[in-house]
């Protein structure tokens, strides 16, 4: 087969495709004449392999996503089966609590899945107790270190005293990732404020509660500072944080919300061959066709020689008045001429 056979056959595929991927979507316009004309775009096999196609496309995509997120166990879950599942399904992190470090370590040892140790509690601690917790999660291990801010100083706004400490924090992590956490949500200008600060320190993620509209404060990020959202539990939010193209997604629930996505990718189906009836082409309009002999094969007979003697008479009169107007014109001339003698 030549190269140039080749090319049309790629093309023709690609066509066929791009046709199939809007009939499936129901565009029977995007679609091109022939194909809408045939009404039969694939045979059962060919549309077969499609539907194993789009499967195959979907489940990338899914496993894609899953990958971008983080699993969690802020919230009591057991410890083996979330580190066991970050694994299966090739998590980024998982985030732990300084007490449980040790524990996940064990579980997570052999795998790429990093851990994530959430430092401060709930952030009401001093600066001499966070760094502390800080050299002894970096030497159990850890690769990302979260920092919560303290609720106190952000309804306060001790803003300059957040920067200071977060300065401090951030030289003592190295090149291990640093995050700062939120525990509580607030006003979504705080969180636009606590964002930029992040940014301009050089802190890699900031980190959010899961509300409606958090996907807006990506606009606040500075100095590629992302965005991670915890406590996204329904597969529509993990969805929805996906498609916008969140930083991580930390969850603890990715089991559950795998299964429910594969269900929806086990249910696509190839749609029907669609027929389409296309109507008629109107016949065209002669250009040449007198208007009033169309108006008048439309009349009766009678009607038409009515039509006639009104014409006839109407050109008879304008026929007099052309006359009389020349015969005016004519005497008005000569009495001219014979005053112009005198």
């Amino acid at each position: 087969m030549s190269h140039t056979q080749r090319m049309e056959n790629q093309t023709e595929q690609k066509e066929l495709l791009t046709n199939a991927e809007q009939l499936a979507n129901g565009n029977v316009e995007g679609a091109t004449a022939t194909e809408v004309k045939k009404g039969v775009l694939f045979s059962t096999q060919d549309a077969e392999e499609y539907r194993a196609f789009k499967r195959q496309k979907k489940v990338e995509e899914i496993l894609a996503a899953i990958s971008k997120s983080g699993g969690s166990l802020l919230n009591g879950e057991e410890i083996q089966r979330v580190c066991e599942r970050a694994v299966r399904l090739k998590q980024q992190a998982v985030k732990v609590p300084i007490t449980k470090l040790s524990q996940a370590k064990i579980y997570l040892k052999k795998s790429k899945v990093k851990i994530d140790c959430v430092i401060g509690g709930n952030g009401e601690t001093l600066t001499q107790v966070k760094a502390y917790e800080m050299r002894l999660a970096m030497r159990s291990g850890a690769k990302e270190l979260t920092v919560c801010v303290a609720p106190s100083d952000i309804r306060t706004s001790k803003y300059g005293e957040i920067r200071k400490e977060l300065r401090q924090l951030r030289r003592l992590a190295g090149k291990r990732t640093f995050k700062i956490m939120v525990d509580d949500l607030f006003p979504t200008p705080t969180l636009s404020r606590l964002a930029r600060i992040a940014g301009e320190i050089g802190i890699q993620y900031f980190c959010v509660p899961y509300f409606e509209g958090c996907e807006k404060l990506r606009f606040d990020m500075l100095n590629g500072c992302k965005l991670e959202i915890c406590g996204v539990d329904e597969t529509a939010d993990f969805k929805k944080m996906s498609g916008v193209g969140m930083g991580r997604i930390v969850t603890g629930k990715v089991w559950d919300v795998y299964s429910e996505w594969m269900q929806e990718a086990e249910k696509i189906k190839f749609s029907p061959p669609i027929t389409v009836t296309v109507p008629a082409p109107k016949p065209p309009v002669s250009v040449e066709e007198d208007p009033e002999k169309k108006t008048q094969q439309a009349l009766p007979p009678s009607k038409i020689e009515n039509i006639s003697s009104l014409t006839s008479s109407a050109e008879q009169n304008r026929l007099n008045e052309q006359q009389q107007a020349s015969s005016c014109c004519n005497k008005t001339t000569l009495e001219g001429s014979d005053l112009k003698f005198l």
